[in-house]
């Protein structure tokens, strides 16, 4: 369910994620996010909008914009819908900005101070928005790490050489069982529920 921000900002949360931000929020727009979510920033030059994400600072200049963040995932990324982002560490001030447009996602890994700028497809980056699952080029530890997020249930890759195998691919409101399924021979392997939380995945024995 969409949130409304004192200023009227407009921000949808991702699974598992929190917004936090302070009493005083206004004379500072700052908010501190924790996991996923998407922001349409009412602008206001005079006052600049703040999303503190990990390592990582992206502040609105005027613009929509997607922030994922979970600390499991070790990067912070932003993809720009419309207007602009400028994307920064947190924790180096003398760091450069990357100035993201409309279509460009900027990454930026735990401890690092340079972002990385490639361009993004919006509709797979922000496909949570319309409840469903997508993944570009996704290394399987990733896949398992949302599918915990979105279905809670606890996932365990029981051989560590899948970790390499990556997955594109888009689940439109797709149950776990349906995207299990789908997942096999995607990336060769199998799995077994071990108990109701439980998933263990491991090599088929084809390759």
């Amino acid at each position: 369910m969409p949130l409304r921000l004192p200023d009227g900002t407009r921000v949808v949360l991702g699974a598992a994620s929190t917004l936090r931000y302070s009493a005083t929020f206004g004379a500072a727009r700052e908010v501190v996010l924790d996991g996923e979510g998407y922001f349409e920033v009412v602008h206001d030059p005079r006052h600049p909008f703040r999303v503190r994400a990990g390592d990582a600072v992206a502040e609105d200049i005027g613009t929509a914009f997607g922030v994922r963040a979970y600390p499991r995932d070790g990067t912070v990324r932003v993809v720009v819908a419309t207007g602009a982002v400028a994307l920064h560490s947190a924790r180096d001030s003398s760091a450069p900005r990357a100035m993201l447009r409309p279509g460009q996602r900027g990454a930026l890994r735990r401890g690092e101070t340079r972002v990385a700028v490639d361009s993004a497809e919006l509709s797979s980056a922000l496909a949570w928005l319309r409840g469903a699952l997508a993944f570009d080029d996704a290394p399987l530890p990733e896949v398992v790490a949302e599918l915990e997020r979105w279905y809670d249930v606890r996932i365990r890759i029981g051989d560590s050489t899948l970790a390499t195998r990556r997955l594109t691919a888009s689940f439109p409101s797709a149950t776990l069982a349906d995207v299990l399924a789908a997942l096999a021979p995607a990336l060769d392997l199998r799995y077994a529920r071990d108990a109701d939380t439980l998933v263990v995945l491991a090599r088929s024995g084809r390759r």
